[in-house]
Formats: C-alpha cells, structure tokens, sequence
C-alpha cells in the first residue's frame, strides 16, 4: 500500500498495488481519513480483479466540508492531471462528489452516459446500485418477498432502497452515520425517499 498526500488540498490517493494502472474514484467528506482510503484502495483491487481487469485498487480521499467542494475538487484535479494523462490514476465520482467535477481531467467525455441522469438520479448512483441489488437477486434467486436492511442512504444506498423494493424486497431497517431506524414490517421508501429530498441522509434519525 501506497498513500501520495495531496499539496493542493486536504487529502491523499492510496495505491493498494505497485501497478502501471491504479482506478478507484474521489471522496469528499469532511472526516474522512488515510485509513479509510487504503481500505478502499483494497476494495477496489477485489473489484478490478472480478472482473477480469488488470488494474490496481486506488482512492482519493478530499477532507472538505460539501460547501467546498466544487473548489476543492477543481484543486484536486489540476494537481492530478499529470497522472490521468499518462494513466497512472484513473478517478471519477465517489461519496460526495460527481461525474461532472471531473470534466477538467484528461480523457473527460461529456457526452458519457453516465454523465446523463436516469429517474432524476445521476446515471453512475444508479448503475452503482442496480449493480448491487442485481448482485443480491442473483445469490438469492430472486429479491420478492426477502427482506432488506440497509447501511448508509446517500447516492448509492438511496438507489439500492428504490430498486430493491421495487422488485418486491421489504426494507426493514436502515442506517447512517446519523442513527438508524427499523421496523419488521417494513419501512415506507416512498416516505423515505421524500424525506432525503428534503434533509439528505440525516433524515434517518427523523422518523
């Protein structure tokens, strides 16, 4: 594992392989830390190596507070340019940034699909999620009928809710770093949904 700490802003890149080809994508919050980018760096190794790709695990981690974070991100990208453009690190969007923040890096198209939105949602959450809930349907053999806790309800965990119980999984408990709500009949993700709207995930604890 290499960790490369920033000079333009608050944050790191970790490197979890010594390879010619490093991906993983760019977080922003403002706690996160050095540690949890090298877990994730090793995250993404396990993930290229499914499949099939020969490509090392990386993370960017950007400490800032979402207010910042257009700034933050554009300072980010000038400082790792280089790397993109000789394909050192690959990155795009991840926990509180998105697709668009990247459209100063080297090999950016705008006309990407997943730059599109899907259901109000930006395609790449959606992907992430359906991605996951697919995953699940496939162990299980199937999701109707099964019922679903789950951990975190930003971008991606948001998309999992809405897709699960569309294909008739009961959600039953749910958390963020907020608090966490359960109930074994199953929660409204329809109230859910209307309550992030308005609050974001914090609106867990409100219910």
């Amino acid at each position: 594992m290499r960790i490369m700490e920033l000079v333009s802003v608050d944050g790191c890149i970790a490197f979890d392989l010594d390879c010619p080809v490093s991906a993983g994508g760019t977080r922003l919050a403002p706690d996160v830390t050095r540690e949890e980018a090298g877990l994730l760096a090793r995250a993404m190794t396990y993930k290229l190596a499914v499949l099939g790709e020969r490509i090392g695990g990386a993370k960017a981690v950007l400490r800032a507070s979402p207010a910042d974070r257009a700034a933050t991100v554009a300072r980010f990208c000038r400082e790792v340019a280089p790397l993109v453009e000789k394909g050192t690190f690959l990155t795009s969007s991840d926990l509180g940034t998105r697709t668009q923040d990247f459209a100063a890096l080297p090999g950016y198209r705008a006309d990407s699909i997943m730059h599109g939105e899907a259901g109000g949602e930006l395609a790449d959450t959606v992907v992430t999620g359906l991605g996951v809930v697919v995953a699940a349907a496939t162990a299980l053999g199937g999701l109707a009928g099964r019922t679903l806790a789950v951990e975190g309800f930003g971008k991606v965990g948001s998309a999992v809710v809405r897709e699960a119980a569309r294909r008739g999984a009961r959600l039953v408990a749910l958390s963020t770093l907020h608090g966490c709500v359960s109930d074994p009949a199953g929660l409204d993700v329809a109230a859910l949904e209307e309550l992030r709207a308005e609050h974001g995930d914090a609106c867990v604890p409100r219910l």
